[in-house]
């Protein structure tokens, strides 16, 4: 601010307004006195509430606030979405949040889906039965929400319907599904480790086979309740997806008195819901749907020549599952559509003439999996050396798990190995025709 010392007149630059500055006369200033000195009192005030705003108590009060918000609810969905979502649209709740009425304890499990975390419902009238529950949280991206609504909308129409039939106490139970902050959660009830966690935490060491076939007959009968009751095909069996119905430390297997819990079933995202019974003769023929299910090492071989599948392919992935136990590792070890057929053929049997009539397509190299005579373009068609070294040095089925009892010292003539070698033989058929569950 200056004086201009010809006429008197104060001159003060606006740093809000363009150009050099404005003049205001002293007589106006005169004029507008009142309104002066209100303005003034205005910015006094504005000037206090900036100081109050900046103080250290403010501050704190404030965060305390920020943390408490957590556990309440809020209007505005799309910021709390992205306050609890991280990059890839993964919920970040911690231990203590709310989801609902559930208040997080712990994590159970990450996958490329979302997270599975144990809760606890905080409802004064909620039945003990419910009180601890398991709730995946499934990530903010249309794919894997599209995929939990349809796992939930299955369980709910065909599953919980037909829960007073056998079999229904070895699929996972599902109390309810709802919305989050923009993630779809479904509420499951609280299960221990999958397959896959125990081999990998007892570094991938053989089970004993009457281990094996306990876990087997709790398959064949949800797989039985899924086919016969509920008319539905799983489509991605593996160890994932089958859990033990009790939490327990690893260290317990060492003891001598120790049984493994029982097993449930997981994961019906996939699932596929048909209008035939699995005991119709055609019922191969009547699933035209040739998409890819499962994941690879478990695939059936109609599913990867895109022959037509149906109840059985559940079969074949029961079958791999079963010879994974007993061996600590993946029956087809295998990354090329090629090689999987290849070793399905030297392994098992030859592929039927039914299922290479069509003389499909590879989808990874879009050559066929057959020759003009129709046998397999193996080894022209593989990648790699690699591969035609995998094929060879992989021997029968029967001679592999004969193989298995005498490093074990088990004698083949034991019950329980007939038992499982006429299992696995039986849902390991190459003709989805002759699959059966024994």
């Amino acid at each position: 601010m200056r004086m201009n010392k010809s006429n008197g007149v104060r001159v003060t630059s606006s740093r809000g307004v363009r150009g050099s500055g404005y003049r205001r006369s002293n007589s106006r200033r005169r004029d507008s006195g009142s309104d002066s000195r209100g303005r003034k009192r205005r910015r006094k005030r504005s000037k206090y509430r900036r100081s109050r705003s900046n103080s250290p108590y403010t501050s704190r009060r404030r965060k305390h606030k920020h943390k408490t918000r957590s556990c309440s609810f809020e209007s505005d969905v799309s910021r709390s979405a992205r306050r609890n979502d991280d990059s890839v649209g993964e919920y970040k709740g911690r231990r203590g949040d709310m989801i609902l009425d559930y208040c997080i304890i712990r994590d159970m499990g990450v996958g490329t889906f979302g997270r599975v975390v144990e809760c606890a419902n905080v409802l004064p009238y909620c039945h003990p039965s419910k009180k601890i529950v398991a709730i995946k949280v499934v990530r903010n991206i249309p794919k894997y929400v599209a995929e939990a609504e349809i796992e939930a909308d299955i369980l709910r129409r065909y599953v919980k319907v037909n829960r007073s039939y056998e079999g229904f106490d070895r699929i996972v139970y599902m109390y309810d599904s709802f919305r989050f902050r923009s993630h779809y959660c479904i509420v499951f009830e609280p299960l221990g480790m999958s397959l896959y966690d125990f081999q990998r935490k007892t570094n991938y060491k053989p089970m004993v086979v009457h281990d094996i076939l306990r876990i087997g007959e709790d398959m064949k009968r949800a797989l039985e309740f899924l086919h016969q009751r509920c008319s539905l095909i799983h489509a991605d069996l593996k160890l994932e997806n089958i859990l033990f119905d009790i939490p327990f430390p690893v260290s317990d297997t060492r003891k001598r008195d120790f049984r493994f819990p029982r097993v449930k079933l997981i994961d019906f995202g996939g699932a596929v819901h048909v209008d035939y019974p699995p005991d119709d003769e055609d019922a191969g023929q009547m699933m035209k749907n040739v998409q890819i299910i499962n994941t690879r090492q478990y695939r059936a071989p109609e599913v990867t020549l895109r022959a037509g599948w149906s109840y059985s392919s559940d079969l074949w992935s029961l079958g791999c599952i079963m010879m994974e136990l007993l061996g600590g590792d993946l029956l087809f070890q295998t990354h090329n559509e090629h090689e999987h057929i290849a070793l399905i053929q030297k392994m098992i049997d030859e592929i039927p003439l039914s299922m290479r009539s069509h003389n499909p397509k590879s989808e990874e190299n879009n050559e066929p999996f057959f020759g003009s005579s129709l046998d397999l373009r193996w080894p022209s068609s593989c990648a790699s050396s690699s591969e035609i070294e995998n094929v060879k040095k992989v021997e029968l089925l029967e001679n592999q798990i004969s193989k298995h009892f005498h490093r074990a010292r088990v004698s083949e003539k034991d019950p329980d190995v007939v038992k499982f070698k006429n299992a696995v033989v039986a849902m390991l058929a190459v003709d989805p025709k002759k699959r059966t569950l024994k």
